[in-house]
């Protein structure tokens, strides 16, 4: 399988030559990123623990069609990311790690995809760059090792775009086959399966605009205008094939699910979280034009030090490349680029990981800009050292900034946090200082060993930020809470507690949910009626009933999900009572009982 994948049919004269050595840098590079302390900090209030603890429940109840969250029905988001959380913790158990494992597989599959795609592309030099670039970049840090529906998507967005590159003909043209035009249905339609008709909506559009691009250059002839040039580029993609395959990937859980909740799940995802987030900033989640080309150039960092030059150079390239296969090569992975920001730009709720897919084609384009740069001279040379001055100028703040964010926001300092921060600015600034001095002739160390560099960069310094993050992290959230009760304890959350709260407390005790209450006269009832259960209230809500607790109850403890976040107190018995007991194994979500068979 491994051996197809790494020859899969490229543009003529671009095989990769050392697929195998190749492939393993970048998967290297991925999982040296991706799964260095992946379990550490606790789950990240709304989103990781909300599809965890989803995930947890369709486990428990052997239900792979409706996705519940506390009892509730869960509209968020489709299953797929449900459906990837349940293998990892059915092999890696019942806490953080069985979360995120899915989401840190997929996305090391995602940069070995975009290494393929390079190869198609460009050449095997330009793959391995691109690979790395992928692996090595900030955002592959954040996104790939979180318990969201953005990992799924990516991988399989990006393997639409590797099969879209496969097709294109020598003469810059894209022509699916069947067979091509099948397979990207089905990646589409899994991409639909993991966040809605995005998934298909958006690449549809990257493929559509290349292809009319592409349809400017065709000379002009008595017989064909620019109209019909464009019909017959729209055609060679095969639309109503992937479109009909797509459709028959996707629409029957949506089916079910509509059949099995009376049409309130379809109804409410494609209202709520979809008409409802592309038309209104939802939560606060707003931002003007500027806001994914900023998130663009820091979740591609360190690649990004040089955006202005990298864009004049693939601009130029775009337009004026005699080659057809070159010029359409970075013209393809520019439309896909377009399309993802361009599409969340105009949409009104917006956050980060929206444009993670269109990270795989960014990572193209810088790669073969580093690629060309590094092999001769260019006119652009004089402004080079602004990007080791941005690389430098960032190790500082890394070496400063992380210690300082550490004192000002935790409650307590880690010094493992700040050893980690400390590591990452040293290896950032001493790498943009010794970037700077291969690019003058004098020094023996030459710029073709640049682009290396930056990928030692890349994947080192943004492992050492993940685990300084971990450090960071790790005290915060209400998983300690959590882990310090009976193990056999009653605990219940009011309408503002902590999704992080049911997650541990489902995680731990096996149980189907966590009792929500709502109301104060509700709490004061619940704890009367259960002298040893345990509270996790938001302090608003608590407020309203520290002076009526039971004479046995008092505040435990407080925590915050996030630095600067709302404090979660827990309310608890202030003695042990006599039925209580020790548990008999540790009880932190690191240690849970194994997940039960299906």
């Amino acid at each position: 399988m491994f051996r197809f994948f790494t020859r899969f049919p490229a543009l003529p004269g671009l095989a990769a030559e050392r697929p195998l050595r190749d492939a393993s840098f970048v998967m290297a590079a991925a999982l040296t990123v991706l799964l260095v302390n992946l379990g550490g900090p606790p789950l990240f209030d709304d989103d990781e623990p909300r599809n965890a603890g989803c995930s947890l429940a369709m486990l428990d109840n052997a239900d792979w069609v409706v996705p519940t969250f506390n009892g509730e029905l869960r509209v968020h988001k489709p299953p797929l990311v449900n459906w990837v959380q349940m293998a990892g913790l059915t092999v890696a158990g019942r806490n953080e790690v069985g979360a995120r494992l899915g989401s840190a597989l997929l996305t090391t599959a995602s940069c070995l995809v975009t290494w393929r795609i390079g190869c198609l592309l460009f050449s095997p030099a330009v793959g391995l760059l691109t690979g790395l670039t992928m692996a090595g970049c900030i955002w592959t840090a954040v996104g790939g090792r979180a318990a969201t529906p953005d990992a799924p998507l990516v991988c399989a967005t990006t393997c639409s775009l590797w099969l879209l590159a496969g097709g294109l003909q020598a003469t810059g043209q894209l022509r699916l086959s069947t067979a091509r035009g099948i397979a990207i249905g089905i990646t589409s339609g899994l991409a639909v399966l993991a966040k809605g008709p995005v998934g298909f909506v958006v690449p549809a559009s990257a493929a559509m605009l290349f292809a009319l691009w592409q349809a400017c250059d065709r000379e002009p002839t008595a017989e064909q205008n620019w109209l019909t040039r464009a019909l017959r580029e729209l055609r060679g993609l095969r639309p109503v094939l992937v479109t009909a395959v797509t459709i028959a990937v996707a629409l029957p859980w949506y089916v079910w699910v509509g059949l099995r909740t009376d049409w309130e799940w379809p109804r409410r995802f494609l209202l709520e979280h979809n008409v409802e987030r592309f038309t209104t900033p939802l939560e606060g989640h707003s931002g003007s034009i500027a806001y994914y080309p900023l998130i663009l150039l820091i979740g591609l960092f360190p690649w990004s030090i040089a955006s202005l030059v990298a864009a004049s150079h693939c601009v130029r390239n775009v337009w004026r490349e005699r080659i057809p296969t070159s010029r359409a090569a970075q013209r393809l992975l520019l439309a896909w680029t377009v399309a993802w920001v361009g599409f969340f730009t105009l949409a009104g709720t917006k956050l980060p990981g929206y444009i993670w897919p269109a990270y795989p084609a960014a990572a193209g384009l810088a790669a073969a800009f580093w690629h060309a740069w590094s092999r001769a001279e260019a006119r652009h040379d004089r402004w080079m050292p602004l990007a080791w001055c941005s690389l430098i100028t960032a190790g500082i703040a890394f070496a400063i900034g992380g210690p300082l964010f550490i004192s000002r926001s935790l409650p307590t300092e880690s010094e493992a946090a700040i050893g980690w921060f400390l590591a990452a600015g040293v290896l950032t600034a001493s790498g943009g200082l010794l970037t700077w001095l291969m690019q003058l002739e004098r020094f023996a160390l030459r710029r073709q060993w640049i682009p290396a560099t930056l990928a030692v960069i890349g994947v080192g310094g943004t492992t050492l930020l993940a685990t300084a993050a971990s450090h960071t992290f790790a005290p915060l959230g209400p998983r300690d809470l959590v882990a310090g009760m009976p193990i056999d304890a009653d605990i219940a959350v009011t309408s503002w507690g902590s999704p992080s709260g049911v997650f541990y407390a489902t995680a731990r005790q096996g149980a189907d949910r966590v009792v929500s209450l709502s109301e104060p006269e509700e709490i004061l009832s619940y704890l009367a009626e259960k002298p040893r259960a345990f509270l996790l209230v938001d302090p608003r809500f608590a407020e309203r009933v520290l002076d009526q607790l039971p004479s046995n109850h008092a505040v435990l403890g407080s925590t915050a999900s996030m630095p600067g976040a709302k404090q979660l107190m827990l309310i608890g018995p202030t003695a042990r009572l006599a039925a209580d007991r020790e548990p008999d194994h540790v009880t932190t979500a690191h240690h849970a009982p194994p997940v039960r068979p299906l």
